[in-house]
């Protein structure tokens, strides 16, 4: 009966070291995980940040370009009230246009450039609120 409680002893103690062992491999396994999805949020935090940074860039190159727009729109709109001017086709008209259509392009430009980072942004926050934790690729929006 004794060797037979030891020997119950004994299974007990190996089936607990094995128990042990999955255990710490388990652990390590779902601490690596952890570790990697740690190191993908704060890529995408940066990313989103720098997204952030360049919207705003945008936003007030927007502001700054707004202010000599509006002064070249009054200034071709005086020179239109003018009395007795009907048509301006002078150097200065050519030169006002001339910076309104630059001035309009300019504006243009940094609206795509607003709107392709805004979408880009959005996108870059979704992927990375839509990561499966099996699969451990990393995404880079660029």
């Amino acid at each position: 009966m004794l060797s037979v409680l030891r020997e119950l002893a004994q299974q007990m103690r190996n089936e607990a070291i094995a128990i042990e062992s999955l255990l710490k491999d388990s652990i390590r396994t779902w601490t690596e995980w952890r570790d990697t999805l740690q190191a993908q949020v704060a890529g995408k935090d940066k990313e989103m940040r720098s997204a952030d940074a360049a919207i705003d860039e945008i936003t007030f190159s927007l502001k700054q370009k707004g202010g000599p727009l509006q002064v070249a729109l009054n200034r071709q709109s005086q020179r239109g009230l003018r009395p007795g001017i009907e048509l301006c086709n002078d150097k200065a008209q050519h030169a006002l246009h001339q910076e309104l259509m630059m001035l309009k392009s300019s504006l243009l430009a940094l609206e795509n450039q607003l709107g392709e980072g805004i979408s880009q942004e959005i996108s870059c926050r979704k992927g990375s609120t839509k990561g499966e934790i099996g699969d451990m690729r990393t995404e880079s929006c660029d």
